[in-house]
């Protein structure tokens, strides 16, 4: 009896640690090693927030064919041959005279001129809807880009930089895997041709990979394929959500700057004693709706805290994001402070920009039970 008893006492089971324990009782040093150690991971494991990008995309590219749709019927004396009072600022231009800006410059006529502005709005709606991302994303944004530089002092605001960076940067992410016609032709491919859908390989390695059912037929019609319906085909499926990701991170890390030296900017004596914001809505060349702005004026506490708040939602902005209820906050605080400066100072282009950057910051998981909301609403409105 003694001996089982020693024998009992020498095999005790220790209860078994929780993982947040376990992790929390590992030294500091370690924990940091595995935070950089699952960097990699993180980047290469799956495409994040490909349906705030889509969103993204949906903004800018609205954003950008508006003010093109807006300004169809005085595109002549914005930029074509009724713009001859431009010529001073044409001949200290040297932005649109480099040849990947110049195509609305060199144009001979203005019928050359209206056809390259039809293609523009047709390759902003293909951008906007997700057609063919990859490829027409850089001639977009080449055109549109030449086009605003050519009369920038009339047109241009601080919303075409940062719609700039955000189009720029959207085009190394995926942001036409969902809600896109990119999208519905890869579900149709599928759906049409099973045994040639990606088998998780980029375009080398399935042109060339050996497969028992397809034979030699699988290299032409996967080319195909692969080229009308997938991005990115000639990387591997790591590769492609490593680039994705590489993109996505830059764009936040942009928008985070953006928002902190705007707040550490704020720092002058209006900003300090909370009056800012009144100084800033008053200004008439900036009206919108002028008795909104004087409403707003009438009331001083309404326009300290407008004042301070902008301040410390630009200022932490980029701390508040790294939880997801502190993210919600900022996000929300954010929101509120473009549509007080879209509405009321008109600045709205560049409120849609920064917007449309916001929202790849919703988690995927937020657009996906919005979308089943909508989804269940329109069944029962129809039923």
């Amino acid at each position: 009896m003694q001996e089982a008893a020693g024998l009992s006492a020498a095999i005790t089971i220790e209860p078994e640690q929780h993982p947040e324990e376990a992790a929390a009782s590992r030294p500091l040093a370690r924990r940091a090693f595995d935070c950089v150690l699952s960097v990699p991971a993180w980047l290469a494991e799956r495409r994040r927030s490909v349906y705030g990008l889509a969103v993204a995309r949906y903004i800018l590219g609205i954003a950008a064919l508006a003010t093109l749709l807006a300004n169809l019927p005085f595109r002549y004396a914005l930029w074509g041959s009724g713009a001859a009072w431009m010529n001073e600022y044409y001949a200290d231009n040297a932005f649109t005279s480099r040849w990947l800006f110049s195509a609305f410059e060199d144009a001979q006529s203005d019928s050359q001129f209206t056809a390259l502005y039809v293609l523009l709005i047709a390759l902003t709606v293909c951008f906007t809807i997700g057609l063919k991302f990859r490829i027409v994303t850089p001639v977009m944004w080449a055109l549109y880009v030449g086009l605003l530089f050519m009369n920038k002092p009339v047109i241009g605001e601080v919303g075409d930089v940062a719609w700039r960076i955000a189009v720029m940067l959207l085009w190394f992410t995926d942001a036409s895997q969902v809600w896109s016609v990119d999208a519905m032709l890869r579900r149709r491919f599928a759906r049409m041709w099973p045994a040639y859908a990606p088998q998780g390989g980029g375009l080398i390695s399935q042109c060339f990979g050996r497969s028992e059912t397809l034979g030699r037929t699988r290299k032409p019609v996967q080319m195909l394929i692969d080229g009308l319906a997938h991005s990115m085909p000639w990387f591997t499926g790591w590769q492609r959500a490593t680039i994705h990701n590489l993109a996505l991170a830059t764009l936040i890390v942009q928008i985070c700057w953006i928002y902190f030296s705007a707040g550490t900017y704020k720092t002058g004596e209006a900003w300090v004693d909370g009056t800012a914001v009144y100084y800033a809505t008053q200004l008439t060349e900036f009206h919108t709706f002028p008795w909104l702005n004087g409403l707003l004026g009438s009331s001083a506490i309404i326009v300290a805290l407008l004042t301070f708040g902008s301040v410390l939602v630009q200022l932490f902005f980029p701390a508040l994001i790294i939880h997801p209820y502190s993210r919600a906050v900022a996000l929300a605080g954010i929101l509120a402070f473009h549509l007080g400066i879209g509405i009321l100072m008109n600045i709205l282009w560049f409120s849609l920009a920064m917007v449309a950057i916001d929202a790849a910051l919703v988690d995927d998981r937020t657009y996906r039970k919005l979308a089943e909301k909508c989804r269940a609403l329109f069944r029962r409105r129809r039923a």
